[in-house]
């Protein structure tokens, strides 16, 4: 299952970047920094999660926390570039998100996560995403 996942996952990030490839987007600094900010939050999360100190962590990988978020300039780029093509498909096509799906995906999210940590606005974005996947994949 998560080779297949994988996979899905691959052929995606392709179709993201061959739409990427035909475009010029010019992306706000702001949420570059945003989708950076981001990306540090995961790290430290996980960084904890596994029981290591933050402090400890950059010290292993021989880096600053400002070389860390500079190294990520591309990668939040790209993940913005991404996040704003699938909106914008998403706005054109008119793909809709309703409640009842927000909830059910909360509820199934909540059995496994603690329900306090589980962001409707998020779940909102991941169906949001999958429905334009699924847009996508249904024109090839």
């Amino acid at each position: 299952f998560e080779k297949k996942r994988k996979s899905g996952d691959k052929q995606r990030i392709e179709v993201l970047e061959k739409i990427a490839g035909e475009i010029k987007i010019d992306l706000p600094r702001i949420l570059i920094d945003a989708e950076r900010g981001k990306m540090l939050g995961e790290l430290k999360k996980s960084v904890s999660e596994i029981g290591i100190k933050w402090e400890d962590y950059l010290r292993q990988i021989k880096k600053s926390e400002e070389e860390l978020l500079k190294s990520w300039e591309g990668e939040a780029a790209r993940r913005v570039g991404f996040g704003l093509i699938l909106r914008e498909i998403a706005n054109q096509e008119k793909i809709e998100v309703n409640e009842e799906d927000v909830q059910k995906l909360s509820e199934s999210y909540g059995k496994i996560y603690s329900k306090d940590k589980i962001n409707p606005d998020y779940i909102y974005g991941l169906i949001k995403n999958e429905k334009t996947f699924a847009f996508l994949e249904n024109l090839s």
